[in-house]
């Protein structure tokens, strides 16, 4: 499995990923299967199974999050 690693960590950490297949792109958190031929991805539009064979890229999505100065508002 090409992204095994990718994909063990990201479930282990609850992340979100970005996942692309020939037709598709997804972006959800990993979340365990019983069915290990298919990644388990839950998005904004509910879970999907998304095939490990059908992948042809996986990132690691990270959130920034950004803390405003209060002199910038004086």
């Amino acid at each position: 499995m090409k992204y095994k690693i990718e994909i063990r960590k990201a479930i282990e950490g609850s992340l979100q990923l970005y996942v692309r297949t020939l037709e598709s792109n997804y972006t959800g958190i990993a979340a365990t299967s019983q069915d290990t031929t298919r990644l388990k991805l839950v998005t904004k539009e509910g879970a999907v199974w998304i095939p490990i064979h059908e992948i042809n890229h996986v990132s690691t999505v990270l959130t920034i999050k950004t803390q405003k100065n209060d002199l910038d508002h004086k």
